[in-house]
């Protein structure tokens, strides 16, 4: 799906009526984003960024016109105002949806990584040797390094 950033409608109330569109394809693309969040389905989250990206950008550019276009906003029908009120709503909550489970995977991650961390430095603990200083006192490596590294991406 590639959204061209092509120039608004000269007509206000179809000006507005492409912008409720674009924030329909990227309430979309949220809604699809969220439900991979949940299923931790990595594929299909990472599948829809690119489309997310260009769908935010195309949004974008849509407001940034009408922002610069707000004399002529005033005077779009009150039906066209109360749907871009609720379309704006909508998206508000399906965003906060988005935000919340990104954090919430995030979260997720970061235990993981603490718990792999955990696991590897118990697991190099284990393997330490004892050796005698020349003093025949018995030393343990306990101030060893160990590096860890993960790569997030699927």
């Amino acid at each position: 799906m590639s959204q061209k950033n092509t120039a608004l409608s000269k007509n206000p109330n179809i000006a507005i009526q492409d912008v409720m569109d674009s924030i329909g394809v990227l309430r979309n693309l949220y809604i699809q984003e969220t439900d991979a969040l949940v299923d931790a389905d990595t594929q299909t989250f990472i599948s829809l960024q690119e489309q997310k990206f260009e769908a935010a950008n195309h949004y974008q550019s849509g407001v940034e016109s009408l922002l610069k276009r707000k004399d002529e906003m005033k005077h779009i029908s009150t039906e066209k105002k109360e749907q871009l009120a609720a379309t704006q709503k909508e998206f508000s909550t399906i965003t906060k949806q988005n935000k919340d489970a990104l954090e919430r995977m995030q979260r997720c991650v970061n235990r993981l990584n603490g718990t792999i961390r955990r696991a590897a430095k118990e697991a190099a603990n284990k393997d330490i040797r004892l050796s005698y200083d020349k003093c025949g006192t018995i030393k343990k490596g306990k101030n060893k390094r160990i590096s860890i590294g993960i790569n997030e991406t699927a």
